[in-house]
């Protein structure tokens, strides 16, 4: 596992293990020890599969960001609700940042992921909003770093 290389990117952690490291307990990276253990086995599932996780600097976080050919989705973990999947979009006022896609999923598929982060708006809402504020998705990874209110973290293969 390494961090990828993003010009605009923070390093994990930092200093001498700013790599993420493999311990003893786990075959997960160090760096997703952070996320719920459900959270963070389907993080190493997107790993497996090409995806960059991108972590924020936030203490004990229940959700991630991911990507691949720079289009990005988010997944959050609930202890009783189980994985529910979003879009991601520049913030708007009538879409905010995201629209969501799957709720209440117990068992997350790779295909939910790329899907979630290829679609802008979801079916059934196109029409909502009109022509104007429609959500726009960001150009690439490096535009959705630069735009984050805090500091990233990114975990890959």
């Amino acid at each position: 596992m390494n961090t990828q290389n993003f010009s605009s990117i923070q390093p994990l952690r930092g200093g001498a293990d700013a790599m993420p490291t493999n311990d003893c307990n786990t075959t997960r990276p160090t760096a997703l020890n952070v996320l719920p253990v459900p959270l963070a086995e389907y993080a190493m599932e997107l790993i497996n599969n090409g995806f960059t996780i991108l972590l924020s600097g936030y203490d004990n976080p229940t959700w991630i960001h991911y990507a691949k050919n720079d289009k990005i989705g988010y997944v959050q973990f609930e202890k009783y609700r189980g994985f529910g999947f979003s879009t991601v979009h520049k913030p708007n006022s009538t879409w905010g940042t995201g629209i969501s896609m799957y709720r209440e999923v117990w068992e997350p598929t790779v295909e939910m992921a790329e899907k979630t982060a290829t679609t802008t708006i979801p079916g059934g809402f196109n029409n909502y909003g009109g022509t104007k504020g429609q959500p726009v998705k960001y150009s690439g990874v490096e535009e959705f770093i630069k735009r984050s209110y805090s500091k990233i973290y990114a975990v890959t293969a």
